[in-house]
């Protein structure tokens, strides 16, 4: 970006912050199918959760720009209830997304789109179960074996980023994820980012 006359603004590094939420899916979780009118509905094996997010990008050139960020989230609710049985869960957990991203749109541009594509680490525990009715009538609760996960991704994604003013910029994101293992992950995400410049004779 440009400065005074016959000098011309090189960023050095820029910082973001923001929040996202973190949905994951994990079959291992084999959660309670129920039974409606004589047919099984599956109560779904995606996971969420939600938590902050900060990063480092560093601008390759005008259209290009490498971001690295650390992701946490954490999240929990009742998912099923039927009679007198409920199904918990809770979920925790980081990634660490490392991409590379290129803009659609020139960078003087107040309105810009980014395309993402590179690896993502994620680490993540699920811990599950079951309250129910025993046969005593008494109220019973079944803790499920811990799910853990330790995986490398690759990640790819878009977005849309706004100038506020000429060195901060709002961001809207959403990366999605597919492992090793062939498990499936996005994060759609809100965030700030700063750009620390210096001014460079042209």
């Amino acid at each position: 970006s440009f400065a005074a006359s016959g000098q011309i603004k090189s960023e050095i590094i820029a910082l973001k912050i923001g929040c996202g939420t973190t949905a994951i899916g994990i079959k291992e979780a084999n959660s309670p199918a129920v039974n409606l009118f004589g047919f099984p509905f599956d109560s779904g094996n995606t996971f969420a959760g939600d938590g902050i997010e900060f990063g480092l990008t560093k601008k390759l050139n005008s259209k290009i720009f490498i971001d690295l960020a650390f992701a946490s989230f954490s999240g929990g609710e009742r998912r099923l209830k039927v009679n007198s049985y409920e199904y918990f869960y809770k979920l925790k957990g980081f990634q660490i997304p490392l991409t590379a991203n290129y803009l659609i749109r020139k960078e003087e541009r107040k309105f810009r789109f980014p395309l993402s594509l590179g690896l993502q680490y994620l680490h993540a525990s699920l811990n599950t179960k079951d309250k129910y009715i025993d046969q005593n009538n008494n109220l019973a609760e079944h803790q499920r074996p811990e799910i853990n996960i330790s995986e490398g991704s690759i990640i790819f994604g878009g977005g849309l980023e706004y100038r506020i003013i000429p060195d901060l910029f709002a961001s809207f994101t959403v990366k999605a994820a597919v492992s090793t293992s062939g498990r499936y992950s996005d994060r759609p995400s809100l965030s700030l980012r700063y750009s620390f410049s210096r001014n460079q004779r042209n």
